[in-house]
């Protein structure tokens, strides 16, 4: 497996950064499906080697959060995303994996709401 190719990826493209970060849990001990499958992350990044972002379009700033609920089976914490957008392009983000165990979909979306909204108050 390219580790390295991997890793550099995540750093440069927002879209292709959650499949890596959670692959990276297992780089200590990785098993057969943990090789099949950063076989098929290089795969469509070959797929897809000519996107790329672009800047242009209207003046709206815009933030968008979301939560996936328990998506996590290992620890069954939701994750959790915000983009910041302006002039059609991105220029902020951040994808993690929420702290505390929720047990409803409406407290894991709210969390990650409010990790928008500081992010937020922070830029503007």
């Amino acid at each position: 497996m390219a580790r390295e190719e991997l890793l550099l990826y995540e750093g440069t493209a927002t879209y292709k950064t959650f499949a890596v970060s959670r692959l990276s849990q297992f780089l200590s001990n990785p098993r057969l499906k943990h090789h099949q499958a950063a076989d098929k992350i290089l795969c469509y990044l070959e797929r897809h080697r000519a996107y790329a972002l672009r800047l242009g379009g209207g003046e709206d700033y815009s933030v968008l959060t979301d939560a996936s609920f328990a998506d996590n089976t290992l620890d069954r914490k939701s994750s959790q995303a915000y983009i910041m957008t302006l002039f059609s392009g991105i220029i902020g983000w951040q994808a993690n994996k929420q702290d505390t165990v929720t047990t409803l979909t409406t407290k894991a979306e709210l969390l990650a709401l409010a990790q928008g909204v500081k992010e937020d108050k922070y830029v503007l």
